[in-house]
């Protein structure tokens, strides 16, 4: 009988590695030795595989076919994508899949009930190749992963989002695998995509909105986007303006390290929009690790405020009793 061996949660702020030096040493402490010791537990719990949940930010998914769940079935992906590069200071790396867990998984949820979408090969953006940096930079455990859509509404709720997650642990229960869970993202923060109701005169987020309509072939000629985006960040962080709410974010720290099902299948778009930003909907991928879990209590390892990255960081992370 397979089972989930472990399972970590964390933020995937693409400063972490593209600008990595810019907080309080003491934060830079907590998160580094956060992610010290959610590495060994993986190492530890010795999975066979990983099941990633993360979100899509315009490496493979735009405004005309955004799935709100989608699998991939490759033999492998990879990241970052080259317009990441240079923004992120990542090589690009290949990243084994596990193609028959991953088909038998696709099959699992639809016939579920969940009209999950079948990808082929994808890019991996910062939702991935930073936490994968950390948490296991071996490279060496295939990555199964399901994108969840949390940028483009109509969203999925939590409450469907988590059952998702229940869905696939039946699914796991019945494999041979031992498997651990990462799901990314979150918590509280502000970034600069482009969304419906944005003002019209904003240049750099006009430029955002025709990428995230259009797709990849902006690229070629707005080469400097991403670059663009990581200088926008910075001087978003430098305003002074509010972009981490850290009372919602302790209140979601607080909920996982309690189990508690409850609040997080009750979380909706618009609470969430207003206490934990557009970026905040990451939440969904935490709340389909609590569905694979179900609804365990997980250990809350640190949090910061990190105004430098205009992000709240937090870690939890759950370890299979006896695994």
């Amino acid at each position: 009988m397979g089972q989930i061996v472990s399972a970590v949660g964390m933020s995937h702020a693409p400063p972490l590695t593209a600008d990595k030096d810019s907080p309080p040493q003491d934060q830079l402490d907590r998160m580094h030795a956060s992610m010290d010791q959610l590495h060994d537990l993986i190492d530890r719990s010795k999975p066979d595989l990983i099941v990633a949940v993360i979100d899509d930010h315009f490496e493979n998914f735009f405004g005309d076919f955004m799935p709100t769940f989608a699998i991939s079935i490759a033999d492998s992906n990879y990241g970052p994508p080259d317009h990441y590069l240079e923004w992120l200071k990542l090589p690009q790396e290949e990243v084994r899949n596990n193609p028959d867990f991953a088909k038998a998984l696709l099959a699992h949820t639809r016939h579920s009930g969940f009209d999950v979408v079948q990808t082929g090969r994808v890019a991996f953006g910062h939702a991935l190749m930073v936490p994968m940096h950390f948490l296991r930079p071996e490279g060496d455990i295939p990555v199964v992963p399901i994108f969840t859509n949390v940028f483009t509404p109509p969203l999925a709720t939590a409450e469907r989002t988590y059952d998702l997650g229940t869905c696939i642990r039946e699914f796991i229960s019945e494999r041979p695998e031992r498997v651990t869970v990462i799901a990314t993202g979150a918590l509280s923060h502000w970034p600069p995509y482009w969304k419906q109701g944005d003002p019209e005169d904003d240049e750099f987020l006009e430029r955002m909105r025709v990428f995230q309509t259009e797709g990849l072939s902006v690229i070629d000629r707005d080469p400097n986007l991403f670059v663009d985006l990581g200088i926008r960040e910075i001087e978003m962080a430098a305003s002074g303006t509010p972009l981490v709410n850290p009372e919602w974010d302790q209140r979601m720290m607080k909920a996982f390290s309690e189990g508690d099902v409850e609040q997080i299948r009750g979380l909706t778009y618009e609470d969430v929009e207003r206490e934990g930003g557009n970026g905040g909907h990451e939440i969904l991928n935490w709340a389909m690790m609590l569905g694979m879990l179900g609804g365990a209590p997980m250990t809350a390892y640190s949090y910061d405020n990190c105004v430098e990255w205009m992000c709240g960081i937090g870690f939890v992370g759950w370890e299979a009793p006896g695994a």
